[in-house]
């Protein structure tokens, strides 16, 4: 019976891998019909629900009703597993996107789709090289795009959220759009640190509370990174779901995103 449920993870990984390239390239075909990487981020949500429904992963989603989503964010999550990027492009009902390390848009076919898509690559063995990178994620988020960010710089080994890097307060300091906290719970249940096997599962996805502009102190940052960190750690809690989900149901991330200037 391990033999069988082991069989059918590897299956679904080579599957999963298979659509994500099949719909990186068929985003770098149509990119000139969509420039600014509007169909290639419509293609991410599809790939994420596909990819959640062959593994057997159900995502439950919360707060989404608290939020505006006809402006820009930059939206910062906890890292716990490789299924968190999926989880970010499901839950979310806006276009979005990543910050990533450098040596990602070098990846045939994946990372040119990323680049094309206008992900924001940061190198960070180049101190001047992330500054730039920095720089021009700031001008995109304040002219309409969204951006989300892993603070944390590594997954978790725990599910407890980690330290902060400071990159990510740098840029927003710099954006001064609001900050938007994501907590994603049990998603490392599903598919570990390390590991390969993806299980079938439950984990959930909270929207915080956003930090508006306003509250933002350029000089700062160290506060700036407690008051997330702090609101992250909350919501997380004990990395169990389930005190989500009471009287909720999976969510259905709607078929057409919110407004959102990208």
């Amino acid at each position: 019976m391990e033999a069988l449920r082991y069989l059918r993870s590897l299956l679904a990984g080579l599957l999963i891998a298979g659509v994500t390239l099949a719909l990186s390239a068929i985003g770098i075909v149509t990119w000139p019909l969509s420039p600014r990487g509007q169909f290639y981020l419509s293609l991410a949500r599809f790939w994420s629900r596909f990819s959640f429904a062959l593994t057997g992963v159900t995502v439950t989603v919360g707060g989404r009703e608290r939020i505006d989503w006809s402006r820009p964010y930059l939206f910062m999550a906890n890292h716990q597993s490789s299924a968190d990027v999926m989880a970010l492009f499901y839950a979310l009902p806006v276009p979005v996107r990543l910050m990533a390390k450098r040596s990602l848009a070098w990846l045939p076919v994946f990372g040119w789709g990323m680049a094309l898509a206008r992900f924001i690559f940061i190198d960070r063995r180049n101190a001047r090289r992330a500054f730039r990178s920095l720089e021009r994620a700031a001008r995109r988020i304040r002219g309409g795009e969204s951006v989300a960010i892993f603070p944390e710089g590594t997954r978790s080994d725990d599910g407890r959220v980690q330290a902060f890097k400071k990159g990510g307060f740098l840029l927003a300091a710099k954006a001064q759009v609001p900050i938007l906290p994501v907590a994603i719970v049990g998603s490392n249940a599903c598919l570990a640190k390390g590991g390969l096997r993806i299980h079938g599962g439950r984990f959930h996805v909270e929207m915080g509370v956003p930090i508006l502009p306003g509250e933002l102190d350029p000089k700062n940052r160290d506060d700036l990174a407690e008051r997330v960190h702090a609101q992250l750690a909350e919501l997380v809690g004990d990395n169990t779901p389930e005190r989500f989900l009471a009287g909720r149901a999976p969510s259905r991330a709607p078929a057409r995103a919110a407004t959102n200037r990208a």
